[in-house]
C-alpha cells in the first residue's frame, strides 16, 4: 500500500480517537458527581484512547506525514447515563468495524500487529461500556422507584447544607468554583 495511503488510513483513525476521546471525557465530567463508577470507566478508556492515537501519530510520523488534530463533528445528545454509555458503545463498534477493516488493506506485519492490538482494546472497552449501560439501567430504575418523601427529604437536606456558609479560602468560598 502507498505511504500517502497509509497516512490517510491512520489519519482517518487519529480523527476518531480525538472523537472518543472528547465524547468519553464529556460523558466522564458530567457524570461525575452522581455517577463515579461510571465516570472513572469512561474517563480510563479514554486514557486507552490517548494512547491509541499516540502510536497512530508514531506510525504517520514515521511514514513522512502529519498526525492530524481534526475529528470528526460530536454529537453530545444523550441525556442519560445509559444513553451516554450506549454512544460509548456505538463508537466502539464502529472503530472495532474500522480497525478490522484496516488490518485487511496494511501489508506490514508490524502495522497490523498494532491495528490488531489497538482493535483487541476496543473489544475490551465495548464490553466495559455494555457493562456500564447495564449498571446506568439499573441506577435510572431504582431512582425511579424511589419513593417522593424520600426525594422530597433529601432535596430539603440539600437546601439546608447549600444554606450553610462556606469556608473562605484565599478569597474564594469552597465549592464556588462549581456553583455558577
Amino acid at each position: 500500500m502507498d505511504p500517502k495511503k497509509i497516512i490517510e488510513l491512520l489519519n482517518y483513525d487519529i480523527s476518531h480517537e480525538i472523537e472518543a476521546i472528547l465524547t468519553y471525557l464529556r460523558h466522564s465530567f458530567v457524570l461525575h458527581d452522581d455517577y463515579c463508577k461510571l465516570s472513572r470507566r469512561a474517563e480510563e478508556i479514554a486514557r486507552d484512547e490517548m494512547r491509541h492515537m499516540e502510536w497512530l501519530s508514531e506510525w504517520v510520523v514515521d511514514f513522512g506525514g502529519t498526525p492530524t488534530v481534526e475529528h470528526v463533528e460530536l454529537i453530545f445528545s444523550e441525556k442519560t447515563p445509559a444513553e451516554m454509555m450506549l454512544r460509548n458503545v456505538e463508537l466502539e463498534k464502529q472503530a472495532i468495524s474500522d480497525y478490522q477493516k484496516h488490518i485487511e488493506m496494511v501489508e506490514d506485519p508490524n502495522l497490523k500487529r498494532l491495528l490488531g492490538k489497538i482493535k483487541f482494546e476496543e473489544e475490551d472497552h465495548l464490553g466495559e461500556f455494555r457493562k456500564s449501560v447495564e449498571e446506568a439501567l439499573a441506577a435510572e430504575k431504582s431512582e425511579s422507584e424511589q419513593p417522593v418523601e424520600n426525594t422530597e427529604k433529601a432535596e430539603s437536606e440539600q437546601s439546608k447544607e447549600e444554606a450553610k456558609p462556606q469556608k473562605e479560602v484565599g478569597g474564594l468560598t469552597v465549592g464556588s468554583l462549581k456553583q455558577g
